[in-house]
């Protein structure tokens, strides 16, 4: 049997105590812990490919983000700075630092926006022109270092989390110039399975057809339960805005579902048990479904949906009249809508 040989990484972060215990997580995943002694810890192991990964220390708010791959590794650190840790032995984290430092202006900016608005919320149209310029400058930039870098890990997975928001033409042309390698990730066949399904849907498009489950199993597709005007609105149990905006959207629903008004909610949870309890709680009336594959939700990549809460308004016609309509826009759209219809 032939030896795979892993990665190490040896850290030193001064100021720390004895005993304290650090974390090594993938996502949400804990691949390993161990406790800092002298001021000093280490982690072995093996990737199957460079992997973005979380350091985390027990009982604070310090982390770091590293790329882990295959090789030796250092990291050098102090307490209550450990994110701004220094590490050394990683191709990968080199090219995650050289974007972080690309993105280092855009993330100024984003901030001193952020915090005018804090101070004068009477701003917010305007401040919202400027964040819309700051976040196509910052698209350029990852796209712009994916040109440079296509064949890196850190290219792969900006890609793939952007994949919807940047559309389909603009991540089929970044995609092309992927080395096979990247291509054949799971990452990589996320990317190409949005390309096969995504069908670039605008306003005054006929809807597409799409069919999913229901908490008891039930198939159910869109062209089923569509009537006068139906909306589609994705949302997932975990995100704060949805939850928020679901007791507008069950009054909306009760005023004008009699008069032909109806809501397909389509879930980008991947925990059952979550999604219904969600669904319990907010006592949605109308009927929801799933894959349970979270963002990879084969409605949402038909869709283009790159977050939660998104909807496709639909009238008798099969036809997209409106997008991401919330709050009191939904309910004058509604309101416009049936007026219409006497």
């Amino acid at each position: 049997m032939q030896y795979k040989s892993g990665f190490e990484i040896n850290a030193r972060v001064t100021n720390m105590v004895d005993s304290t215990k650090v974390y090594l997580s993938n996502n949400s995943t804990l691949v390993d812990s161990t406790f800092i002694i002298k001021e000093k810890f280490q982690f072995i192991g093996y990737v199957e490919k460079p992997t973005k990964m979380y350091l985390t220390i027990k009982n604070g708010n310090d982390y770091k983000l590293l790329w882990v791959e295959n090789t030796n590794m250092s990291l050098k650190g102090e307490k209550d700075n450990f994110k701004n840790s220094s590490v050394k032995g990683s191709k990968t984290q080199k090219e995650q630092e050289l974007l972080t430092q690309r993105l280092e202006n855009t993330k100024e900016a984003f901030n001193a926006v952020e915090d005018y608005f804090l101070k004068h919320p009477s701003k917010k149209d305007s401040l919202l022109i400027i964040f819309e310029t700051l976040r196509d400058k910052e698209a350029g930039i990852y796209q712009n270092f994916i040109k440079d870098f296509p064949n890196s890990a850190v290219s792969l997975n900006a890609l793939n989390v952007y994949k919807t928001y940047w559309k389909k033409t603009i991540t089929q042309t970044l995609f092309y110039k992927f080395h096979t390698k990247n291509k054949n990730t799971d990452e990589g066949k996320a990317i190409a399975r949005f390309l096969k399904l995504n069908k670039n849907i605008q306003i005054g498009d006929h809807f597409i057809d799409f069919e999913q489950k229901t908490l008891t199993g039930k198939s159910i597709k869109l062209s089923t339960i569509a009537s006068k005007y139906t909306l589609v609105q994705f949302w997932a149990s975990g995100c704060g805005f949805c939850r928020k905006a679901n007791p507008k959207l069950v009054k909306l629903y009760q005023t004008y579902h009699d008069k032909g008004f109806e809501i397909l909610g389509v879930s980008l949870d991947k925990n059952k048990t979550a999604w219904e309890n969600a669904i319990k709680k907010d006592k949605l009336p109308w009927t929801n479904v799933s894959d349970l594959k979270g963002s990879e939700n084969k409605a949402a990549l038909i869709y283009g949906v790159f977050g939660v809460p998104d909807n496709f308004l639909i009238d008798n016609h099969g036809k997209i009249i409106a997008r991401d309509l919330k709050d009191d826009v939904l309910e004058n759209k509604l309101k416009t809508v049936f007026n219409d219809l006497r």
